[in-house]
């Protein structure tokens, strides 16, 4: 009698430990769903903030060559008066 109350207690104990098992791997699959997800997002907001941040460049690349250029001509407007001058 007392093998089969040890048998009958060690497969309680086997079927809590499962059941607590189950219940920590489903915690755990929420919880890696709820990350997915959030990385999905932020993989999505990251491509919009890449996508302000080369538009930020291309603007920036405009006006250095728009004020590259006018520094040329204020150069080349300078220079005409110098040559003017030493005639």
């Amino acid at each position: 009698m007392g093998l089969i109350e040890m048998s009958e207690t060690a497969v309680a104990t086997a079927v809590v430990i499962a059941i607590v098992a189950i219940i920590i791997n489903i915690i755990l699959f929420v919880a890696i769903i709820c990350t997915a997800g959030n990385t999905e997002k932020t993989y999505k907001e990251l491509q919009e903030t890449n996508k302000r941040l080369e538009m930020m460049n291309k603007n920036l690349l405009d006006t250095n060559m728009i004020l590259i250029n006018r520094f040329r001509q204020g150069n080349n407007y300078n220079n005409n008066d110098n040559n003017n001058n030493s005639q």
